[in-house]
């Protein structure tokens, strides 16, 4: 898939700035997380990287995982590893999180860490990467849209 990177980049830029209320600041943190902190590692990877295969083969954009869980009311502290040279998004509206993920450089990897307070109430949040990096996987939960589940 040819990467139009500017674009992306404009894209990225664009629905931060259209979701100014979904809009949340990605933290750094210094390498641990507080031990009061679920920790989530996520991975995004190209379908040239061959992220993950469809049904028929075809590799697509991922996070991989893309379905995971937490416990209610506690911090998430969330890191994603981007080893593609385009940036992306974790958008979940119904966690008022719209985060932009920093792209690889000069091969190597780039993490974006950010953290949030996980809902009082069970229950289940989509997410996806509002970037526009690859439409099929974009559409598809597992692959660019993903979702978020919260336990008691």
């Amino acid at each position: 898939m040819k990467r139009h990177l500017p674009l992306i980049a404009v894209a990225c830029l664009a629905t931060a700035l259209a979701l100014p209320s979904l809009a949340v600041a990605a933290r750094a943190t210094s390498g641990h997380v507080a031990a009061t902190s679920t920790p989530i590692q996520l991975s995004i990877k190209s379908d040239v990287q061959q992220g993950k295969q469809d049904a028929k083969g075809s590799w697509h954009d991922a996070y991989l995982p893309a379905l995971f869980s937490a416990k209610v009311g506690r911090r998430v502290t969330v890191s994603v590893t981007n080893y593609d040279p385009a940036p992306h998004t974790f958008t979940a509206p119904g966690l008022r999180l719209s985060v932009l993920i920093a792209p690889a450089k000069a091969g190597q990897p780039a993490v974006t860490t950010f953290t949030f307070r996980a809902p009082a109430k069970p229950g289940a949040y989509d997410w996806f990467c509002a970037a526009g990096c690859d439409p099929w996987a974009m559409a598809h939960l597992g692959f660019m849209r993903g979702r978020m589940t919260f336990t008691a």
